[in-house]
């Protein structure tokens, strides 16, 4: 069977469904659709009201949401596990070289394939030879280092976490389950790229460097870290990268200019 990924995909965006599914496919993979919420719909403030907060916008709740929708879905279901996209991915390896990665299940709960995630261990200099690597160990070795602008890496990506991609990722039912019930606690107050990382960080390395921009940010949106943190991975190569232009440009509040 080929394997599953489910892609968030807002009812109105067929250009986008359309690009997600032709990669998908390409790649060797089987796709299910899952309805994204609309943050821009005229009730989505109310129907929301006690799921959302903090200071970002409407779009970055609803992402939130609908990633969150995602995975009671998986923790619903039957299998063990389940892949997640968004429909702005681009699939840049094939569907069969993920079995030896989704085999470390059993130690792992969420594994991270895309670009983004893999600069932490580039920046941290991490042995690039090891399939996989600790989510909370690339990032505190990443922390770690003194800021280099020179580096091909740096960025607020590596300095901030900032948004380090919920783009395409796996993760178990346990652990579906077990952020749908931190998502009903936190609310979508904050991107969902950071508050996944954040999920997987250790409390010790987070006070560590608390002066750094997320904890702090992470702390004003009141959003608490999971004690103990979900075990999560960073492949080696990437298997999916963001490609909001091919997919048809940015998903953009279709209000802005008439307010």
């Amino acid at each position: 069977m080929l394997p599953l990924v489910r892609y968030i995909n807002r009812d109105q965006d067929t250009q986008r469904r359309d690009f997600v599914e032709a990669g998908a496919k390409a790649q060797g993979y089987a796709t299910e659709r899952i309805p994204a919420i609309n943050g821009y719909a005229d009730d989505f403030a109310s129907v929301y009201a006690d799921r959302i907060g903090g200071a970002i916008g409407p779009g970055t709740q609803a992402c939130f949401l609908s990633h969150a929708a995602t995975w009671a879905r998986i923790a619903d279901g039957d299998a063990p596990y389940g892949l997640v996209c968004e429909d702005d991915t681009t699939f840049l390896r094939p569907a069969q070289e993920l079995e030896p990665y989704l085999a470390a299940f059993d130690r792992y709960d969420i594994l991270f394939f895309n670009d983004r995630s893999i600069a932490y261990r580039d920046y941290a200099g991490l042995d690039p030879s090891q399939p996989l690597i600790s989510i909370d160990e690339a990032w505190t070795a990443a922390m770690d280092k003194p800021k280099n602008p020179a580096h091909p890496r740096f960025g607020r990506t590596i300095r901030d976490i900032r948004a380090p991609g919920g783009d395409f990722y796996a993760l178990t039912r346990e652990a579906a389950a077990k952020l749908v019930a931190e998502a009903l606690r936190d609310r979508a107050s904050i991107d969902v790229d950071s508050w996944l990382f954040y999920k997987c960080l250790d409390l010790d390395h987070i006070h560590r460097h608390r002066r750094r921009f997320i904890p702090r940010y992470m702390r004003g949106a009141q959003v608490k870290p999971l004690i103990p943190p979900l075990n999560g991975a960073i492949v080696d190569r990437p298997f999916a990268t963001t490609d909001a232009r091919r997919a048809g440009g940015r998903v953009r509040n279709p209000n802005r200019a008439l307010v």
